[in-house]
């Protein structure tokens, strides 16, 4: 994997990601704060009031009281959470590097922020050595370009970082080793719609495209989970792009077409609670999912799907609209189950644990198909097997 010096890493956005980070964390402890007092109030009106005139003078004393304890936890709160966004912006700027935002405990808690919430700064970025490599530099940061790039896209809650396992060993590096190319990393904010971010990318592979040294003649997209989806987002918006003819291969690794269970979870849990005072603060919070996370309710890839509609509608309302992809764009789709046997209950009950080995395989769509049982969602990022799967679809 090539390195990058601090210089040509300048476009990173370290100072703003210690700064969002602690922004985040002030703002979710004020958000606890006042879920916790609404349901304080909720139940504290549903006892008094069952205790009816008699008790008004002690309801009284008690909003008093509380209503005080509140309002000074959640000025702590802001006031604090001032001082440390300040205190996180001053440490990103001057960190060195190989200090916690560069660390594997770092990027992963920046992707899962991301994921969860979406509010993390950053534009889509080149990656390399888990930095940012602004385009104008692509020539040194990829001294042995290749004319065939592996383009790998991470999934939700995810950086680029997820490719690589303890030893750095990486899905990019054994591609090119094996097959010739350039493995190119992207890491994007995936608490964005997955529209928002299929547009963002087809605009980067253009400007990849522009930028590389030598002649791009094929560029094969390997994404997982929503990875995936970004992907087809993407090479469906940019059916004119200059760049697209030179796409031969998408091979999209558990990948949720058609949806993932959990969400659907979340969607119907925020709807329940918020049917009772008591409980409706704790629907506000799950609210707070990002729109990514509640586009993989569907797996929705447009913008059509949800724009000037209810976010947390507990029904679809409107058709799905077809992906369209051209037809020199060969599909494939892997499914993992934990589970040893593809078709057994447990199979279909659990599938990797995120998502249905249906909905990985979507059996709408045009595209070869491969099952691995014996394996968790995440896994697929650096297992021997999905490796091998890989190199057997791109060597045919």
């Amino acid at each position: 994997m090539p390195t990058i010096t601090e210089e040509s890493g300048a476009g990173d956005s370290g100072a703003d990601e210690f700064g969002g980070v602690a922004r985040l964390l002030t703002d979710a402890a004020g958000g606890v704060a006042s879920t916790v007092q609404r349901m304080h109030q909720a139940i504290a009106r549903r006892t008094f009031g069952a205790a009816g005139p008699v008790a008004a003078p002690v309801k009284a004393l008690h909003d008093g009281v509380s209503g005080l304890v509140y309002r000074t936890v959640r000025t702590s709160i802001s006031a604090g959470g001032a001082v440390v966004e300040s205190v996180s912006r001053a440490a990103g700027e001057m960190r060195p590097r190989g200090t916690l935002v560069d660390s594997r405990a770092g990027q992963a808690a920046i992707g899962v922020l991301n994921g969860a919430f979406g509010v993390l700064p950053g534009e889509m970025t080149v990656r390399v050595a888990y930095r940012a490599v602004p385009l104008d530099s692509v020539a040194e940061s990829f001294p042995n370009a290749h004319g065939r790039l592996f383009v790998f896209l991470h999934g939700l809650i995810e950086t680029e970082r997820w490719w690589f396992g303890a030893e750095g060993q990486d899905f990019g590096s054994r591609l090119t080793a094996d097959l010739s190319g350039s493995a190119v990393y992207v890491r994007y904010n995936s608490g964005r719609h997955i529209s928002d971010n299929g547009r963002e990318f087809a605009e980067l592979v253009s400007r990849i495209v522009d930028a590389w040294p030598v002649e791009v003649t094929d560029i094969v997209i390997v994404g997982h989970s929503m990875g995936g989806l970004v992907a087809r987002s993407a090479l469906h918006q940019a059916p004119d792009a200059p760049w697209l003819p030179a796409v031969t291969r998408l091979v999209c690794l558990g990948a949720p077409h058609t949806g993932a269970p959990l969400e659907r979870g979340a969607n119907a849990a925020t709807w329940a609670l918020s049917r009772f005072a008591e409980s409706a603060p704790l629907s506000e919070l799950l609210r707070r999912r990002s729109d990514g996370v509640k586009d993989l309710r569907h797996g929705d890839l447009h913008e059509e799907l949800w724009a000037g509609r209810d976010p947390d509608a507990l029904w679809r309302s409107g058709e799905p609209i077809e992906t369209v992809l051209p037809p020199g764009i060969r599909q494939y789709f892997l499914a993992a189950t934990l589970a040893r046997t593809e078709n057994s209950l447990l199979a279909r009950t659990f599938g990797d644990l995120l998502v249905m080995p249906s909905s990985a395989g979507d059996a709408a769509q045009v595209a070869d198909r491969h099952w691995l049982g014996g394996m968790s969602h995440f896994a697929m990022l650096r297992e021997d097997e999905v490796y091998t799967t890989i190199l057997g679809w791109l060597r045919g």
